[in-house]
């Protein structure tokens, strides 16, 4: 029985599986033989690709199912492997494997099918953190432990990594500054525009946000009219995630009922909210469901007066 261009035998050890897997890409090693004989100036980088796409992807597909017999997965599809990598490295046959592979740049087989299956185990331990029981999980635990000697590490869970749904109200982004005012502009120049803009938006509710990293600190800076809160960030937190973390404050704090703007100077953390497409979970916090309808993010020039830098 094939499900899902997987042979399930009786026995479900899928030998089956890994025979015809085997003879199908011994086929298409020919590719790469006429690749390598017709091009003038054959690249290795392009053969490995070629090879990758073709053949180690085939060998390697369907891991939650056919890890359960990593014993004979190696046995029997360890030699289409090697011939992958020393048609297109164009090593001699006589060339033993281990220097093929450090020529190449590959990982052997056995290294590279473990390296696979704990991508897997990441990326449904990124769904979920119940994931931890599934059986393919514990595969990739156990064999990544006996080759690195350390068990996986936690995996944080991911919020969102698709598009905003459909029912969340998108922040509004003012990119009015940038605009208007370019790096290394006269104050007499941006602080009237900053007044003006002030000025248009007298009946919002007005948050200043900014972040900062030096030797040993992480911190971030939140006024909140006559309110304001500073507080350090772990110090392995970069510039990025410290002016990420003051919108998401500012946000949090926000009124609902009433109109809020926010003020940052980090042009790319609302790059990356405007993109909708980050996976910095601050990011993702500070545009999900908990922004009020009323809020809007606006980038404002980094002065010393005005806006707290």
């Amino acid at each position: 029985m094939k499900i899902l261009g997987i042979l399930v035998d009786s026995n479900l050890n899928f030998k089956q599986h890994l025979m015809s897997v085997k003879n199908s890409c011994s086929k298409r090693i020919n590719i790469l033989r006429i690749l390598g004989c017709r091009l003038k100036r054959s690249s290795r980088s392009v053969l490995l690709k070629a090879g990758s796409a073709l053949i180690t992807s085939k060998l390697f597909y369907g891991l939650v199912l056919t890890s359960t017999n990593i014993d004979d997965m190696v046995r029997l599809l360890c030699p289409t492997y090697n011939e992958v990598v020393r048609q297109s490295s164009g090593a001699f046959v006589s060339s033993p494997i281990p220097s093929i592979m450090t020529k190449a740049r590959c990982l052997p087989f056995r290294v590279a099918l473990v390296q696979r299956l704990a991508q897997l185990a990441v990326r449904l331990l990124e769904k979920t953190p119940a994931a931890i029981n599934y059986p393919v999980v514990s595969r990739a635990n156990h064999y990544f432990q006996q080759i690195t000697g350390c068990t996986l590490p936690k995996v944080c869970h991911t919020l969102r990594n698709s598009d905003r749904e459909w029912f969340n109200h998108p922040p509004y982004i003012d990119n009015h500054f940038r605009k208007r005012i370019k790096a290394g502009s006269n104050e007499s120049v941006v602080l009237p525009t900053f007044q003006e803009h002030i000025t248009n938006h007298y009946q919002h509710e007005k948050y200043y946000t900014d972040g900062s990293k030096d030797i040993g600190f992480t911190g971030v800076e939140v006024v909140m009219g006559d309110e304001e809160e500073s507080y350090a960030l772990p110090e392995i937190c970069s510039v990025f995630s410290a002016e990420a973390h003051g919108p998401l404050t500012a946000v949090l704090k926000a009124s609902s009922q009433e109109n809020t703007i926010i003020f940052t100077d980090s042009a790319s953390c609302l790059d990356a909210i405007q993109g909708d497409r980050s996976k910095h979970p601050w990011i993702l916090l500070g545009c999900g469901s908990s922004i009020p309808v009323a809020c809007s993010l606006v980038i404002a020039p980094n002065t010393n007066r005005d806006v707290p830098a």
